[in-house]
């Protein structure tokens, strides 16, 4: 196996066969994706069927990180993990548990010639060169109702122009996942899945979660890794909350911190815990600098401005009237 420390150790082991959810925080260069490749690779040897485990990331190049890693240490058996992104695998598992379902998964360009469709539909007396400030408009709020009437009408002949030519955009594939999910024709597939791992849990919406929640009934172990101070996509729908909660929604479990950042020098380490600490809605954790050397940060202000903005500056903020929040000179 690839090396990893002690407490990256600890944390792929801990209750690998056990029932239950196991949360794995740490900060970025602090070994998560390792030790989650680790896990995998545990459960292998430790004799777990590869086809019984499922790993979700978030991106083509994760995935194929993760994959080749776990490669590295349990050879082609790691060729049988489920491993993909959550929209990768749910169109896999149409393929092979429900062969007979037909679909079209719809590119922009795909999207936006149905949506225009629909607006002449609506409304054939209007320019073209009209569509596309409404057509932007429904598309960002066809998930938060009420729409107002006249987007409504283009977004419902949107959605039947979609069921005519059975076309699903990248939203619709995940929801389609979990209305399978929660049927009865979904056994074969909860019963094929023992062991889940999600990568960068804090970027998941409230549709992913319900996947996890539908995969959690029925899974023996799932094991989620992720950071909510790294939490950047609340722009679509994303609430960093979640994640704060995840022991509740998924009791009984347990959670770990991995502390040590191997990324950055320890003046940036420090940098960042000391700007982090001031948030209240993030979880308390303990960070350790790894030795390695740094150069000499000098002397930073960061304040609050009257815009409520962090600002930072080599010299005295006494000239303005911002208060200052931290100040330090690392050693």
């Amino acid at each position: 196996m690839t090396t990893v420390n002690e407490e990256q150790s600890s944390a792929a082991a801990l209750q690998l066969l056990d029932r239950g959810a196991l949360l794995i925080v740490g900060g970025p260069g602090s070994g998560k994706t390792q030790t989650m490749a680790h896990r995998c690779a545990q459960l292998v040897e430790r004799g777990v069927a590869p086809d019984r485990i499922m790993v979700l990331t978030f991106t083509r190049a994760a995935a194929a990180s993760m994959h080749r890693r776990v490669r590295l240490m349990v050879g082609p058996a790691a060729d049988d993990i489920l491993t993909g992104t959550f929209h990768s695998v749910a169109h896999l598992v149409f393929q092979t548990y429900e062969p007979e379902r037909e679909y079209t998964l719809m590119d922009d360009k795909t999207s936006d010639l149905l949506m225009e469709r629909a607006a002449q539909t609506c409304f054939p007396g209007m320019a073209k060169y009209g569509f596309s400030s409404l057509l932007d408009s429904v598309r960002r709020q066809m998930q938060q109702p009420p729409l107002a009437v006249l987007e409504q009408q283009v977004a419902d002949v949107y959605g039947a122009l979609k069921r005519e030519g059975a076309y699903w955009g990248f939203d619709d594939l995940l929801r389609e996942w979990l209305a399978y999910l929660r049927s009865p024709s979904s056994a074969a597939f909860r019963e094929q899945i023992q062991y889940v791992l999600i990568d960068e849990v804090q970027d998941l919406d409230e549709v992913q979660y319900s996947l996890i929640d539908e995969m959690y009934r029925s899974c023996i172990g799932l094991t989620a890794i992720g950071d909510d101070a790294q939490s950047i996509y609340g722009f679509r729908g994303v609430s960093v909350q979640e994640l704060q909660r995840f022991e509740e929604r998924y009791h009984p479990a347990r959670s770990v911190q991995l502390r040590r950042n191997y990324r950055n020098p320890p003046h940036i380490v420090e940098a960042a815990r000391r700007v982090l600490e001031r948030n209240q809605h993030q979880r308390q954790r303990q960070h350790q600098r790894s030795p390695q050397p740094g150069y000499q940060l000098p002397l930073v202000w960061l304040w609050l401005t009257c815009g409520q903005r962090a600002r930072g500056s080599r010299s005295s903020p006494s000239a303005s009237r911002a208060s200052p929040i931290a100040s330090f000179s690392p050693s």
